[in-house]
C-alpha cells in the first residue's frame, strides 16, 4: 500500500474513532472529512460515507476488544464488576468492568454495556449470548457466568 493511501486511511479511521467516541451520528463522517480536505488534508471520496464509517468503527471495536482480551488473559488475577442502572428513558442497562494490576497500578477496563429487559436478584440480568460472548472472548472462567 502506498504511503499516501496509508495516511489517508489512517485519517479516515481516526475520524471514525472520533465519531464513535463522541457518539456522533455516522452521517457526520463525510462532512468532517470534507472539513479536513478544506484544511489541506489530501482525502479522496473513496470510503468517505456513513456506511464506511460504520465499517471502520466495527473494525476498531474488534481490534480494541482483541487488545483487551490479550491484556486480560495475560493477568494472573482479575476482578469482574457488573453494575446496573436505569437511563433517562427508564431502560435497564448493565455494565461490565474488569479490574487488574498493570505496571503496579490498578486499572479498570470497560468490557461491555448492554440494555437488558430486566434485572433482578436471580442473576440472569444479562442476555446469555451477550454475556457468554464477552466472557469467552476474554477467556473468563465459566463459573462467573
Amino acid at each position: 500500500m502506498e504511503e499516501k493511501t496509508k495516511k489517508e486511511m489512517e485519517a479516515k479511521f481516526n475520524t471514525a474513532y472520533l465519531i464513535a467516541k463522541e457518539e456522533l451520528p455516522f452521517t457526520k463522517f463525510q462532512p468532517i472529512l470534507s472539513l479536513q480536505k478544506k484544511n489541506g488534508l489530501d482525502i479522496s471520496t473513496t470510503y468517505a460515507n456513513d456506511k464506511s464509517c460504520n465499517n471502520f468503527v466495527a473494525v476498531i471495536g474488534e481490534v480494541m476488544t482483541e487488545q483487551l482480551a490479550n491484556e486480560v488473559n495475560q493477568k494472573k488475577y482479575i476482578s469482574v464488576m457488573i453494575d446496573g442502572a436505569t437511563d433517562a428513558s427508564s431502560k435497564e442497562n448493565e455494565t461490565i468492568h474488569c479490574r487488574f494490576v498493570k505496571d503496579g497500578q490498578p486499572v479498570n477496563r470497560l468490557v461491555g454495556h448492554k440494555a437488558v429487559a430486566h434485572a433482578h436478584a436471580q442473576g440472569d440480568f444479562l442476555v446469555p449470548d451477550y454475556q457468554g460472548k464477552l466472557f469467552i472472548k476474554l477467556n473468563l472462567p465459566t463459573y462467573l457466568l
